[in-house]
């Protein structure tokens, strides 16, 4: 591994410290990537600044690189221009599917970056993903610059989702959405029971582990009793149970937690509880409609 790769997995493998960018900027510097440099230090300065209503002379400083040099370090790493967002540095928030990821992978050997990873039952050639295709996707590194999931078109299921989990490269991990695709019971415990070192803060399963015209059915309260006890969804700022048909029996669950906080943003909408329970969820968590 050259240099500068092992500096840019430090920064993957740190993603909250700073260090590691200063130290990838100094190499920067030394190695003739001057602009480059700057613009990493001038926006970890800024972010490290109070909000204000006006942009901040690092902030000034850092969009005016940008505009002058974005172009050519998308093309270095075989982007577009001004794909996604550059925070602290690095782009973030690009949203790709299986086969970009993969391409994009040699990309890491030059500098750090993180996405949003698309999830589907196919590649987009359309040849269907398997669960041995899952299982050894599951094992590339290339993992790391994950911070969300999105399923938005069904199909994937817990065949396909456990596997994934059984990753342990996902490291960065924050951000999890099934929306209309039945993971489960299995899927969940595969969240909780994942080896890679993630701090998941929002997850949103509408209709993910349960049916529209059940209610309480057994797998579902499973799911509900997972997510209830298991540690790993602790630190959960947002959770998203839409249409899952929870009766009373997860509703108990739910308010017999220990783990989830009180600060919950709990999404409820069209389940099957009664109005005591309602009630009672209301007074232990922030419950809203939507997630």
């Amino acid at each position: 591994m050259s240099d500068r790769a092992a500096l840019a997995s430090a920064i993957l493998d740190n993603f909250h410290d700073d260090t590691p960018r200063l130290v990838f900027a100094d190499w920067l510097d030394e190695h003739d990537e001057g602009p480059r440099a700057e613009f990493i230090r001038a926006q970890i300065e800024a972010a490290r600044l109070p909000k204000a209503r006006t942009k901040s002379e690092p902030e000034k400083r850092a969009n005016a690189l940008l505009r002058k040099h974005g172009k050519a370090w998308g093309a270095a790493i075989d982007l577009p221009e001004f794909s996604g967002e550059y925070v602290r540095g690095f782009l973030t928030n690009m949203s790709v599917d299986y086969g970009e990821l993969l391409r994009l992978e040699p990309a890491l050997a030059l500098e750090p970056f993180t996405l949003r990873l698309d999830l589907s039952s196919d590649l987009r050639d359309g040849t269907d993903v398997t669960p041995a295709w899952m299982k050894k996707f599951a094992k590339n590194p290339v993992l790391r610059t994950v911070t969300e999931m999105d399923s938005q078109n069904g199909g994937l299921g817990a065949e396909l989702f456990a596997p994934l989990f059984k990753s342990p490269h996902l490291r960065n991990l924050w951000k999890v959405t099934v929306f209309e695709d039945m993971i489960g019971s299995k899927g969940v415990k595969a969240i909780a029971e994942s080896p890679s070192p993630f701090v998941l803060r929002h997850l949103c399963l509408n209709s993910g582990i349960g049916y529209e015209d059940g209610e309480d059915e057994p797998d579902t309260v499973k799911a509900v009793k997972v997510l209830a006890e298991h540690p790993r969804f602790a630190p959960l700022e947002q959770l998203g149970l839409q249409f899952n048909s929870m009766g009373a029996k997860c509703a108990k669950l739910l308010l017999a937690s220990k783990s989830l906080s009180t600060k919950l943003v709990l999404g409820l909408a069209d389940n099957a509880f009664d109005e005591e329970d309602e009630e009672r969820l209301a007074k232990r968590f922030k419950v809203t409609d939507y997630v």
